[in-house]
């Protein structure tokens, strides 16, 4: 239920940071990506420049129109292909016959296209002014008018153009949409061009294309095989003049306008202009890796998280590129910082599931039976935040184990007998330190099993190790009894009687198991041994005077033997004195 809540919540997030796009540093990631680019410019593009040497030769600017109907007769002369005057031409000369004789030069040559300008909507002295377009004989010459604006991003940068641009009811294409084949575009059909802003692959800096000078072109210079069959841009390019754009944050340059216009043509041409997602499918694409982070975090249990996290932050950029390589662009930075989002929350998630996890377990560790007695946890100091209570929580209750496991080994290895604790199985769980130093050889490990047991002791014959291992079922009613083995005696001569009990616990861990402990009857069967000697002895010296005066009344009923009555009495009575004498020193 959590995931699903933060989910809900992730994803429209993720949708806010994709609309945010255009602020982000995607741009720079764009720019850097264009930069390695290495697709050469066509050769059939020329620029002819209106640069300062240009300036200098025919004067300040603006020319005479003548000017221009020169430079294209000679162009025509020179066989150019097409002629784009990227010149705005919007007011008519002071002198109507220069714009006739202009139109009669675009007429001779057939392939002249002239710029038109849309400026932002609005109205002036109750006239639409939005809209310049060149007089009426320019425009009826010209073989086709397109605008030239160009779409500023919102770092300043020029990376876009509208290929279309509506306005009040008329549909202006791009000038450069006119020059494409009309085969693969439909030349000035407009059905065939997106209807977004697209992005210019710029095939690199300033001074890309081939450039001559426009007065060189207009005194012949320049050699009509430079100029048969190519593309002519006109345009200018000298400093304080004209248009020029910054075209990538990683060049400090500008790009004059009709070098923008011949990156536009020839990705126009080759149809390696840059489209931009759609917003909702990038918006889309932006909350995919949230979801795949979300639902790796829960499936591997946070394990591995780091790697998951660089390898989505990875496949975003990834899938960026992919994305460019395909003429699309789809910018990563929105995923990715909605990715950083994600991350915090899940671990912000995680971290209050294991504090309430904390605090849950603490609960039920409190109620446990107390080994020793402890403050209970309303006398700890609750200072700070929930988080330093709950590390302070888990200190406590960790040093509770701790000196509660500690008394139990010292309670344990205070015990006066050797004593196993074992598992069903006969495994040595716990030993004390008697039970370790009865069963310790040098060079060998210490007894981790009960059937190790005859190699350490010597059990009596017919009272051997197998009466009591396996144990037989001891403990009737429920009530636990005390198996009693038989004597044993170890290498230091040493006697024991081995017992066990049958263990009752209730962790899952260790389900039951067995006691086992050692008797030590030394002293016993030594002092049973010494009381057999004595006994055995005291019986030898009793037996002796009763046996010298049986032997003597057997002796005085053969007449030949017989002694007087007084001697009879006398030896009679010194048997009995000395045997009366010996038990009272025994004794």
């Amino acid at each position: 239920m959590t995931w699903c809540v933060m989910g809900s919540l992730l994803l429209p997030i993720a949708f806010f940071l994709y609309s945010l796009s255009p602020f982000l540093s995607d741009n720079f990631f764009y720019d850097a990506w264009l930069s390695r680019q290495s697709e050469p410019p066509s050769n059939d593009i020329l620029v002819v420049a209106i640069d300062e040497p240009s300036l200098q030769a025919l004067g300040r600017w603006p020319w005479p129109r003548e000017v221009h109907t020169q430079l294209i007769d000679q162009l025509n002369t020179a066989g150019a292909h097409a002629i784009v005057l990227d010149i705005l031409l919007v007011e008519p000369s002071r002198l109507p016959e220069e714009d006739r004789r202009l139109a009669d030069a675009m007429h001779r040559h057939g392939s002249t296209y002239l710029p038109m300008a849309l400026l932002p909507e609005s109205m002036l002295e109750g006239r639409a002014r939005d809209v310049l377009i060149p007089p009426p004989p320019l425009l009826s010459a010209a073989k086709g008018v397109g605008h030239i604006n160009v779409k500023l991003d919102t770092d300043g940068v020029a990376r876009s153009v509208e290929l279309l641009i509506e306005r009040r009811e008329d549909v202006w294409p791009q000038l450069m949409t006119l020059l494409v084949d009309p085969e693969k575009s439909g030349g000035a059909d407009t059905s065939n061009w997106p209807t977004e802003p697209i992005r210019i692959p710029f095939r690199g800096p300033s001074g890309s294309y081939p450039t001559v000078s426009y007065h060189d072109v207009l005194m012949g210079y320049v050699p009509a095989s430079l100029l048969q069959g190519r593309t002519v841009l006109v345009g200018m390019t000298a400093l304080g003049l004209g248009d020029r754009y910054n075209v990538s944050l990683l060049s400090s340059g500008l790009m004059p306008g009709v070098e923008v216009h011949a990156h536009l043509l020839d990705a126009l041409r080759n149809e390696t202009y840059i489209r931009e997602v759609d917003s909702w499918v990038g918006a889309f694409l932006a909350s995919v890796p949230i979801v795949v982070l979300m639902l790796l975090a829960w499936w591997l249990r946070f394990r591995y998280l780091p790697l998951v996290v660089l390898s989505l932050v990875a496949g975003v950029l990834c899938a960026s590129l992919i994305a460019l390589s395909f003429r699309w662009w789809w910018p990563p930075f929105a995923s990715l910082i909605a990715l950083g989002i994600a991350i915090i929350a899940i671990v912000w998630q995680s971290q209050a599931a294991l504090l309430s996890w904390f605090k849950r377990e603490l609960e039920l560790l409190y109620q446990e039976p107390s080994i020793l007695p402890f403050r209970q946890p309303d006398d700890i100091c609750g200072e700070g935040g929930k988080l330093y209570q709950q590390s302070q929580a888990l200190e406590f209750a960790l040093g509770r184990i701790v000196e509660g496991r500690r008394f139990i080994l010292d309670a344990m290895h205070s015990l006066p007998l050797p004593i196993f604790i074992l598992n069903k199985q006969g495994e040595v769980l716990l030993a004390n330190k008697k039970a370790l130093a009865v069963f310790y050889r040098e060079g060998e490990h210490a007894i981790d099993h009960i059937n190790a047991l005859p190699s350490f002791l010597t059990f009596e014959e017919g009272q051997g190790f197998s009466t009591i291992w396996p144990p037989q079922s001891i403990g009737k009613n429920g009530v636990n009894t005390i198996q009693i083995g038989g004597l044993c005696t170890d290498s230091n001569g040493h006697t024991y009687r081995l017992e066990m009990g049958e263990l009752s616990t209730t962790t899952s861990s260790a389900a039951g198991g067995w006691l086992v402990w050692l008797v030590d009857l030394t002293s016993e069967v030594e002092a049973e041994a010494q009381r057999s000697s004595m006994l055995s002895f005291l019986s030898h010296d009793m037996k002796a005077p009763q046996a010298r005066a049986l032997a003597f009344l057997e002796a005085q009923k053969d007449p030949e033997s017989a002694v007087t009555q007084a001697d009879f009495y006398g030896y009679l009575e010194q048997c009995l004195t000395m045997g009366l004498a010996r038990i009272s020193h025994r004794v």
